[in-house]
């Protein structure tokens, strides 16, 4: 059977600030979203915990953390927090952190010059470990996926950090902490999609390693604007032929070059 019925509200319709879904971080009483700064020359936003309500359609209530007119990140909030997490400023993972600004773009440092060589070689083979996973993400084979995680875990353990010194050293800590955790992961799913949500992190800390630390071969940067529910992820690939880790066949050939990383 069917009814037709009204909600009566008591009092006067009250103000409220409603944001979309795709801007919240976190889902529970304690929510993130970024939050554009004012009068910066580089674009730049701030972690911010907003508590939240209950959901409207594509948004939610916000009860606590906003205001009216202040300008939020809707698309792309996970790259950046990434960045922060990375940069050992307020993400996430690593809430205690006070009064963090991320700018948009981080700058890699460079320490190609005071790298050694035996430490470029190792890293060398933790890149190698990290192609072979592309390619088996390509070809959306999980067993081989898990194989490659497993492989790059074990070329990670034959890396000598006492090798590099100073912020060298700290630098390597923070990306092979995110390599090889994500690493882990890919080598326990079961599932594509997931792997694959886990390569975009590791590939994020790949890229860094290789900028600052230099390899012994070219590698190219590639992007595809569609990954990461159209957000947009990354990749390290020995060639400039575009075959996608993120899609495999659904989608080979999306991307792009975006830069060159040369020996």
């Amino acid at each position: 059977m069917f009814a037709t019925g009204y909600i009566a509200k008591n009092g006067g319709v009250s103000s409220q600030l409603f944001i979309p879904k795709s801007a919240v971080l976190w889902t529970g009483t304690r929510s993130v979203v970024y939050v554009k700064q004012k009068d910066v020359s580089i674009p730049s936003f701030e972690f911010r915990e907003v508590s939240i309500g209950s959901a409207s359609g594509d948004s939610y209530l916000i009860t606590e953390g906003l205001e009216a007119g202040e300008e939020i990140v809707t698309k792309g909030a996970f790259i950046i927090d990434a960045s922060a997490q990375l940069n050992n400023q307020s993400s996430m993972m690593n809430r205690k952190v006070a009064g963090a600004v991320i700018e948009k773009e981080e700058e890699t440092p460079d320490y190609k010059k005071e790298t050694p060589a035996a430490f470029r070689k190792q890293l060398n083979n933790v890149l190698n470990a990290y192609y072979e996973l592309k390619e088996n993400l390509i070809a959306s084979n999980v067993k081989e996926a898990n194989t490659s995680g497993k492989n790059i875990v074990e070329a990670i353990k034959k890396t000598d950090m006492s090798l590099l010194k100073g912020d060298a050293h700290n630098y390597w800590m923070k990306q092979i902490k995110m390599i090889q955790s994500h690493a882990e992961k890919i080598s326990t799913l079961n599932d594509i999609d997931k792997q694959r949500s886990n390569f975009e992190m590791l590939s994020s800390s790949m890229i860094n390693a290789v900028k600052a630390f230099g390899v012994d071969n070219d590698s190219f940067v590639l992007f595809c604007p569609m990954a990461s529910e159209n957000e947009g992820a990354f990749w390290l690939s020995k060639e400039t032929t575009i075959e996608n880790p993120y899609f495999g066949e659904d989608m080979l050939t999306c991307g792009s070059v975006e830069d060159t990383i040369e020996k």
